[in-house]
């Protein structure tokens, strides 16, 4: 079906219209800027002796709890990020562990009996890049702590590898669960405000747009107009779509100005739009009354909650959490404020895409069918 621009641009005027008149809008808009500019206020400079760029994370990965593990755990540094979590959560390839990209790791591995059968540890140290010195600060904290905890220098059989260089952002999605309260940084937090805003614009208010043009006749009356329920939907993804881009954008450029010329976030922030906008066609084009689609809406985001916080526990619900594409969208949006302009093309991107895909054609599917009931 051909859509005609000048139909396009009346229909957009309208919801350009609809908004400046929504009070409450534009004053959620103001308070997730806000934080975000307070956030940003807040993060610490980098001063002249201090590189600008991250620290790397050391992952301190064990295969058997330990009153050594536990000591660690204990002894953790302030001045350096050092995380420690059992090797049952870190993603592989194979027998290869993947980290972050530009993170380094220590490797504890259980007690293993020598040729004359005394046992020893091991430990293994990975370093990202070809620079090994990079390991040096976190060595130095790991040796303090082991050294007080037997007493003595321990016997432990030490080796040094560099890490792989391969694509892991899909895969260390899975490290996010090991500890919450050590991952709330800028980063997170923009990704969280991020997703609270792609809602707003791309589900909440279509949905309350669309919902108080049925309950008002407005739909009913661009029925008796030349604008096809194509060229009405078009107008609405176009709209919400750019809004989201542009709220987006503008947390992104207050909080990590350089992940602006990523290229995977700016496909993430377009796709999970777009996921937003199919969900809430969908709950619009099916609930009869504003409050009825609203409470659809609240639905759906207390359902993603719930899913997503029982997916680490139960089978059934992890199932169900593949089959959404916020589970791709949320920890590429992470990734790609932490490592800008660093993270190679991943799986989790064609998984985004066709799930997104599939939900836009049943958006269009039930819009098409039911707009003017």
């Amino acid at each position: 079906m051909i859509v005609r621009p000048h139909i396009l641009r009346i229909l957009l005027g309208k919801e350009l219209r609809r908004f400046k008149k929504n009070p409450t809008a534009i004053m959620l808009f103001g308070l997730l800027t806000l934080i975000a500019v307070l956030m940003a206020a807040g993060a610490p400079r980098p001063t002249a002796g201090n590189s600008a760029t991250q620290p790397a994370t050391c992952w301190v990965v064990y295969w058997e709890q330990s009153p050594w593990i536990e000591h660690l755990q204990q002894r953790l540094p302030h001045q350096l990020p050092v995380r420690i979590v059992s090797e049952a959560r870190i993603p592989r390839v194979g027998d290869e562990l993947l980290y972050p990209p530009g993170d380094c790791a220590i490797e504890v591995y259980p007690n293993l009996p020598d040729s004359e059968g005394i046992l020893h540890s091991r430990i293994r140290y990975r370093y990202s890049g070809a620079d090994e010195t990079m390991l040096w600060p976190y060595a130095r904290w790991f040796w303090s702590a082991t050294v007080e905890h037997f007493g003595n220098t321990p016997e432990i059989v030490q080796e040094i590898e560099p890490l792989p260089q391969r694509s892991s952002v899909a895969a260390v999605s899975r490290l996010a669960q090991a500890s919450m309260s050590e991952l709330f940084t800028i980063d997170l937090i923009g990704t969280m405000l991020l997703f609270a805003m792609q809602f707003f614009t791309c589900c909440h208010l279509l949905v309350a747009f669309t919902s108080q043009d049925r309950e008002r006749g407005v739909l009913r009356a661009l029925g008796l107009t030349p604008a096809t329920p194509t060229e009405l939907l078009i107008s609405k993804f176009i709209f919400h779509l750019g809004l989201s881009l542009a709220a987006g954008g503008l947390i992104v450029g207050i909080l990590r100005p350089q992940a602006l010329a990523e290229p995977i976030l700016w496909f993430t922030l377009i796709c999970a739009s777009l996921g937003f906008l199919a969900v809430g066609t969908i709950i619009v084009s099916l609930a009869r009354t504003q409050a009825t689609a609203g409470l659809l809406t609240l639905c759906y985001m207390l359902g993603t909650g719930v899913v997503f916080f029982l997916a680490s526990e139960l089978s059934t619900f992890a199932l169900v959490q593949q089959a959404m594409f916020e589970r791709y969208s949320f920890p590429l949006t992470f990734f790609s404020l932490r490592y800008p302009n660093q993270l190679p093309t991943t799986p989790g991107m064609a998984y985004l895409a066709v799930l997104v895909a599939m939900w836009m054609y049943a958006a269009c599917h039930v819009f098409h069918r039911r707009v003017w009931r």
